[in-house]
C-alpha cells in the first residue's frame, strides 16, 4: 500500500531576518514523516524593491513554540487526516532548536518583476537515497538567513506517512 502525502504551506508570509516561516514537528510516539519536497516561492503582495530572500530547511529537536496553526491537506482527500500530534506552524517564535547543518538551501525574491523567484530546496532523490525522515520528537524548519530583504514569499512542503 502506498505512503499517504501531505502537503504544508504558508502563502504570502512576509520575510524577516532569522524568522522560522513554517515548522514541523512530529510529536507523534512511533510514526515517521518523510520529507519529500521543499519548494519556496516569491509572493509579491506590492511593488516592492528589495533584496533576495536567503532561505534553508533544518531539522529541529525541540518544538517550536508561538506561531499560527497551519493546516494540512491531503493528496487523496479519503486518506486520513495527520495525527493531531503533529504540530504545523507559521511564524513559530520559540523553541526549534536547530541540527548544525541544513539539509536544503536557496533563495527567492519577492519582487513583483523578478524572474526565476521560486526555488526548490529541497527534492527526495528517486537514486534510491534516503529521503530525510522525521522521528518521533523531531521535525523541519524553513527559516529565513538573517538578511531582512522585502516582501513576501509562500512555502510548500510534502511529507509523506508510510
Amino acid at each position: 500500500m502506498a505512503d499517504k502525502t501531505y502537503f504544508v504551506g504558508v502563502k504570502e508570509s512576509a520575510v524577516a531576518a532569522n524568522k522560522r516561516h513554517l515548522t514541523i514537528w512530529n510529536g507523534t510516539a512511533a510514526q515517521e514523516l518523510r520529507v519529500l519536497w521543499v519548494q519556496a516561492t516569491g509572493a509579491p503582495t506590492a511593488a516592492v524593491a528589495g533584496l533576495v530572500v536567503p532561505l534553508y530547511v533544518a531539522r529541529i529537536t525541540t518544538q517550536p513554540t508561538g506561531g499560527s496553526t497551519l493546516t494540512p491537506s491531503k493528496a487523496v482527500a479519503s486518506s486520513p487526516n495527520v495525527p493531531a500530534t503533529v504540530e504545523c506552524l507559521t511564524g513559530a517564535t520559540g523553541g526549534a532548536a536547530e541540527e548544525a547543518s541544513p539539509f536544503g538551501v536557496g533563495t527567492v525574491s519577492g519582487e513583483e518583476t523578478a524572474s526565476l523567484s521560486e526555488s526548490v530546496l529541497y527534492q527526495m532523490m528517486l537514486n534510491g537515497a534516503e529521503p530525510v525522515t522525521l522521528g518521533p520528537g523531531t521535525g523541519l524548519v524553513v527559516k529565513q538567513g538573517s538578511l531582512a530583504s522585502a516582501g513576501a514569499i509562500s512555502i510548500v512542503v510534502q511529507v509523506s506517512v508510510p
